[in-house]
C-alpha cells in the first residue's frame, strides 16, 4: 500500500532526540503553522538543523506527522559559522515556539522570520538593533499592536508632549487625563516617534534604516520583553 503523503513548506525552529534513532524536530510551517514532527534518523541521509527552510514530505502516523523527505529551500550558511547570529536565530526561533499556538497559520510572523534570518546573515548587522525590530514587529503580526497615536482610555489624540507614557497593561498610551496609579513606561518624543516607525514598517529590513541610538534600544527592548510576556505568555501551546 502506497504511503500518502504532503508537503509543507516551513522553517526548522529546534529539534531534540528521541532516543537512539528518532528526533522530534519542531517547524513553523507557512500554512500550517508551528507543529512537530517525527524524523526517523537511521532512515534519512540529511540531518536537520535549526534555522533551515525547507519543503518537508511528511506522511501520518497514528498520532504524529513523520518525516519522509526535505528539500533545503535556504539554509541561511553565512549566519551559521557566527556564534553570535545563531545564538540570536535560536533565541527568536524559541521565542516564536513559544508565543505561537500549535498548527494556527501565522504567516505574517512566516516572513517575518524568513526575512530576519536573512538580514542575519548580512555581514555588518547590529544585532541588538535587529532582534528589538524583530520583536516589536512580532507583537504586531501577533495582533497585540500597542496604540499609540491615542489614549488607549478615552480615545483623545497624543502627540507633540515632550513625554508620553506608555502602559504595558493597557496595550497602549494613557494620557495625562487618565493616568491612575498605573505603573507606566515614560518615553521621550524622540523614543515614542521611533517606537511608532518601527510599528509602522512594512518589514524589519524597512525598520533597520532608521538610526537607533544604543541607549534607545536598550530602553525599547526592555519595554517589548515585558510587553511580550504581559500580553502573550500562557497562549502558546
Amino acid at each position: 500500500m502506497r504511503i500518502k503523503t504532503h508537503k509543507i513548506r516551513g522553517i526548522v525552529l529546534d529539534r531534540k532526540f528521541v532516543g537512539e534513532h528518532r528526533m522530534v524536530v519542531n517547524i513553523l510551517g507557512l500554512e500550517s503553522g508551528r507543529r512537530n514532527i517525527i524524523m526517523n534518523r537511521v532512515n534519512l541521509p540529511f540531518a536537520v538543523e535549526p534555522l533551515i527552510e525547507g519543503i518537508f514530505v511528511l506522511y501520518e502516523g497514528t498520532n504524529m506527522h513523520y518525516l519522509q523527505d526535505l528539500e533545503v529551500v535556504q539554509y541561511f550558511a553565512n549566519l551559521k559559522g557566527d556564534y553570535d547570529k545563531v545564538a540570536l536565530g535560536l533565541e527568536i526561533a524559541s521565542m516564536i515556539s513559544r508565543y505561537s499556538v500549535e498548527e494556527i497559520p501565522i504567516p505574517k510572523v512566516y516572513w517575518l522570520f524568513r526575512e530576519f534570518l536573512g538580514l542575519l546573515e548580512s555581514q555588518h548587522v547590529d544585532i541588538q538593533k535587529l532582534k528589538l525590530l524583530f520583536k516589536w514587529l512580532f507583537v504586531r503580526e501577533m495582533g497585540y499592536k500597542p496604540m499609540l497615536d491615542r489614549c488607549v482610555r478615552c480615545g483623545r489624540k497624543v502627540g507633540g508632549k515632550n513625554v508620553v507614557a506608555l502602559s504595558v497593561e493597557n496595550g497602549g498610551i494613557i494620557c495625562e487625563g487618565c493616568r491612575d496609579g498605573d505603573r507606566l513606561k515614560l518615553l521621550g518624543l524622540g523614543e515614542w516617534k521611533i517606537l511608532a516607525f518601527i510599528l509602522s514598517s512594512a518589514n524589519v529590513d524597512t525598520a533597520n534604516r532608521l538610526r537607533i541610538s544604543d541607549s534607545v534600544i536598550r530602553k525599547l527592548s526592555l519595554i517589548v520583553d515585558e510587553y511580550i510576556e504581559f500580553h502573550m505568555g500562557g497562549k502558546g501551546g
